[in-house]
């Protein structure tokens, strides 16, 4: 019956492969194999609902926000549950995935600081293995640390996604966030805005490099030709 759900799952047949494994679930609560699938599951069902949310109707939201709340806490059930059992076990490792999904979860619900929580243990785990950590976690976690307003461990973190980082594609992304969170954390703003000149130089559609650059300006005090000039190239992308 594992077979079966897995091939439901497998073909996107969602609620079809809950009913199986949930049957499954009512005589084998302890297997962790089904504690994690079921919360990996219900997550899907939650994460995707998340990314479309806009598209729904306000008649329905009332009656759909009570129905996700209730997947939601299942889906943090499962996991959590999953992780218990197979830490217990000692000598076992916890898939990552399991904390990678609940960080996600604990995002939608703007619990910041369960989600670093998450990711620290990805991070644990991975260094306790001798793997590479990859740039998203650190990355995830400096945008958590932003969140939070500890713009120090921002910073700290967002450097460390940028060494991390085995990918120019995303490096002006880490150079924009390590700037604006220097904005945050620095006595002036002349690295911020070194860093957004340079990230215009090589990518000039960078709207958010400019629009932050503009700002800045204007805090300042500047007005005239400069600002107008920007504010122009800005209205033009």
């Amino acid at each position: 019956r594992f077979g079966l759900g897995q091939s439901q799952y497998q073909n996107n047949l969602v609620e079809e492969a809950l009913l199986t494994f949930e049957n499954m679930y009512k005589t084998n609560e302890s297997i962790q194999e089904l504690n994690y699938v079921l919360g990996i599951l219900y997550s899907s069902k939650i994460i995707g609902l998340d990314n479309s949310k806009n598209q729904s109707s306000a008649t329905s939201n009332g009656k759909a926000s009570v129905q996700n709340e209730d997947v939601m806490n299942k889906a943090f059930f499962f996991l959590e549950k999953y992780i218990r059992l197979t830490r217990a076990k000692k000598n076992q490792l916890v898939n990552l995935n399991a904390y990678l999904v609940l960080s996600q979860l604990y995002e939608i619900k703007n619990l910041y600081d369960k989600s670093l929580h998450c990711l620290s243990k990805v991070v644990e785990q991975l260094e306790y293995m001798n793997e590479m950590i990859p740039l998203e976690v650190y990355n995830n976690m400096a945008c958590y640390y932003f969140s939070l307003n500890n713009m120090a461990k921002a910073k700290e973190f967002f450097n460390k996604a940028k060494e991390a980082n085995v990918d120019s594609s995303s490096v002006l992304t880490i150079d924009y966030n390590i700037a604006r969170t220097s904005e945050e954390t620095d006595d002036t703003v002349d690295f911020a805005v070194d860093s957004y000149s340079n990230i215009l130089k090589t990518n000039p559609s960078y709207i958010t490099a400019r629009m932050r650059n503009i700002f800045i300006d204007y805090v300042r005090g500047e007005r005239g030709e400069k600002l107008e000039s920007e504010i122009e190239k800005l209205m033009r992308q």
